[in-house]
């Protein structure tokens, strides 16, 4: 290809890197915060401050992984949007 879309590929091509590189920087931050909230809620648990009884049959760690699901699908979902705007 000439040199000027050669040019446009490369700028669409960082600027698409980039946004994915933002993406896995936000990903990554949400997987410390709920390690950090496993810990917090394994030592409430632990030392009797919230009960694990009530509801057993709907475990906290299902209701967190599919909400962390569903931010997922919606996030990459826009993102793709955007992506594919811009070619």
């Amino acid at each position: 290809p000439p040199l000027q879309e050669q040019q446009a590929i490369a700028n669409y091509l960082d600027s698409a890197t980039g946004k994915i590189d933002t993406l896995i920087e936000k990903q990554q931050k949400l997987i410390e915060l709920l390690k950090e909230k496993r810990t917090a809620l394994i030592s409430a648990a632990v030392t009797g401050k919230i009960k694990v009884t009530d509801d057993i049959t709907k475990p906290l760690a299902a209701d967190a992984t599919t909400g962390v699901t569903k931010i997922i699908k919606k996030t990459v979902k826009k993102n793709h949007k955007k992506i594919t705007q811009c070619a």
